[in-house]
This record gives structure tokens, C-alpha cells and sequence, in this order.
């Protein structure tokens, strides 16, 4: 996959939001990504997230734990494979059903795993 950064911009319709949701899910399945698909990929996640924040006012439904629930699901992880990254399976659970917000601590562990920016679980 060829990159240019320069055809990366703000998205504005639909069209564009779609386009950079199918090379999202195109990188996350991706193994061995490059430095730069890594930075394009947690520029698009920005980019999508930024959109959908704007658009679906009142974005009732996306909260750091749902996006947590999001990318468990896309990349076909299981809750316990998340006990080692945070700690627990009642802390896991508890934060899958957004029965507890996720803290800094635990952000940087699941920005890390997922090689995301952090604040994206805040």
C-alpha cells in the first residue's frame, strides 16, 4: 500500500467518512504495518472520530468504552484477552459495558495495545 499523506484531509460528507472507515478496518487487519500506515491509521481513526462527533450530534451512543467495545469486536478479541493489558476480568467487564469510565492509566494501556492515540479512550 502506497501512502500520500497528502491526499488525507478533514472529512466532510458521508462519502468521505465511509471511504476512510474501509482503510481503517483495511489497516487494523493489516500485520506488520509500516511507521506510516501507523501514522495513517491513527490519523484516519482521529479524522472519522472528529466527523462523527460533528454530524451525529447528539452522539448518544459513542463514548470511550463503546469505542472500546468497537475495536474488540473489529479485530475479534476476546474480553480475556484483555486482562493482561488492564489488570482484571471484573475491571475488563466493567469497562466493556460502561459500568466504569476508562482512566488515564487505562487508556494508555489500551492506546498502546491498539496503537491509538490515548485520548480516544478518554
Amino acid at each position: 500500500m502506497t501512502i500520500d499523506f497528502r491526499s488525507v484531509k478533514v472529512i466532510k460528507t458521508e462519502e468521505e467518512n465511509d471511504e476512510a472507515v474501509e482503510l481503517i478496518l483495511e489497516l487494523m487487519h493489516k500485520n506488520n504495518r509500516t511507521a506510516e500506515e501507523d501514522e495513517l491509521y491513527q490519523l484516519l481513526v482521529l479524522l472519522v472520530t472528529n466527523f462523527e462527533r460533528k454530524y451525529y450530534q447528539p452522539l448518544a451512543n459513542f463514548n470511550p468504552n463503546s469505542l472500546l467495545e468497537f475495536l474488540r469486536e473489529q479485530k475479534g478479541i476476546q474480553e480475556v484477552d484483555l486482562v493482561p493489558i488492564l489488570g482484571s476480568e471484573s475491571l475488563v467487564s466493567d469497562l466493556i459495558n460502561g459500568k466504569r469510565a476508562i482512566n488515564k492509566k487505562e487508556a494508555n494501556a489500551l492506546g498502546k495495545f491498539f496503537n491509538l492515540d490515548p485520548l480516544l479512550f478518554f
